[in-house]
């Protein structure tokens, strides 16, 4: 983004072309969607996982499967699963 500002949402989210508003979320989903990444959010102390349709696919599950924290921790080397589980 530049200086300027012009890289930025209008203050009342408006942008010319769409129908509705768009917010701060709808613009992190579009650019993760762009990117081609995964995301999750993982609780280890509670063992949930929470990933999105693009980490499934990353780590070889289809988009409507379930994928628990043990599945995802399988993914994980060894040597840095004692990291995952602290919390970083």
């Amino acid at each position: 983004m530049n200086n300027n500002g012009e890289d930025t949402l209008p203050e009342n989210k408006n942008v010319p072309g769409f129908v509705e508003p768009l917010q701060e979320v709808d613009m992190a989903v579009i650019a993760l969607d762009s990117a081609n990444v995964g995301i999750w959010i993982m609780d280890p102390a509670n063992r949930k996982f929470l990933p999105s349709r693009r980490t499934k696919e990353l780590f070889g599950f289809l988009p409507e499967e379930e994928m628990s924290f043990e599945d995802a921790m399988s993914k994980v080397a060894e040597k840095h699963k004692k990291k995952c589980c602290r919390g970083y």
